[in-house]
């Protein structure tokens, strides 16, 4: 893809963004309650982000509180007994564990205030490494995380390089349909993550996540799908290689 051509795909990715950041989306209570942030975040593996956004609040209906003291006043057994009799997760035991893990860590290592995870106006990095730190988030998690902090809870940030693109299947799908990366077999599925991830840093080594949500939109929509896009609805048509294919 020529510059001309990549600097529309960025304006493209940088208005979608920015409307978001205009409508977000946020978890009920975030300013009271930080933690719920954390905690979702953590929940968020192999189901719908939607059941995992209400873990933490159906834990806080049980016990009758949502403030962090609350939660650390039960024991790891009590996690592991509720996640399995409400069947809260896909791997009830495992994430219960990390539950309880999380709460100990915002208590112990930040005096039970979760905001302080990204005060004092942060590098982006910081944030990421403050958040590979609890139990069951992995970089992917920790940078989407940190993107959200910073698009829909307008947490501000030094920066925002570490923000790497998620490269997740639609992702990956879009990048190699779009010609930014290749793939030696034929089968886009093959594209090793750390090339996606490379590739949107050296096409906007400021903001690499920028891609992410529009990214995600496209294929979440169906509008580019394996071997077939909708090409009245790309926002890409104009220059994508493989539009109509």
């Amino acid at each position: 893809m020529d510059e001309k051509n990549v600097q529309k795909l960025i304006s493209l990715c940088q208005k979608r963004y920015e409307q978001a950041k205009q409508n977000p989306v946020r978890l009920q209570d975030f300013d009271k309650y930080p933690h719920l942030f954390v905690l979702v975040c953590i929940m968020d593996r192999q189901i719908k982000t939607e059941r995992a956004c209400n873990i933490p609040y159906v834990v806080a209906e049980e016990i009758g509180s949502r403030e962090i003291s609350a939660f650390a006043a039960k024991d790891e057994q009590f996690y592991i007994n509720l996640f399995e009799t409400k069947k809260l997760h896909r791997y009830n035991k495992k994430m219960a564990k990390y539950f309880y893990c999380a709460i100990q860590r915002i208590i112990n290592e930040y005096d039970g205030d979760a905001s302080k995870i990204w005060e004092g106006t942060p590098p982006s990095r910081l944030v990421i490494l403050r958040l590979l730190e609890f139990k069951g988030i992995g970089i992917k998690i920790a940078a989407m995380a940190t993107n959200i902090l910073s698009r829909d809870y307008h947490i501000p940030m030094r920066d925002l390089t570490a923000i790497d693109i998620s490269p997740d299947v639609h992702v990956k799908r879009i990048m190699y349909r779009l010609g930014l990366v290749s793939s030696k077999d034929g089968n886009w599925q093959n594209i090793s993550s750390a090339e996606v991830v490379n590739k949107a840093a050296l096409l906007n080594i400021d903001f690499p996540g920028i891609f992410d949500l529009l990214f995600w939109d496209i294929g979440n929509q169906g509008i580019c799908e394996n071997n077939h896009c909708n090409s009245q609805k790309c926002p890409f048509s104009d220059f994508c290689p493989k539009i109509g294919i």
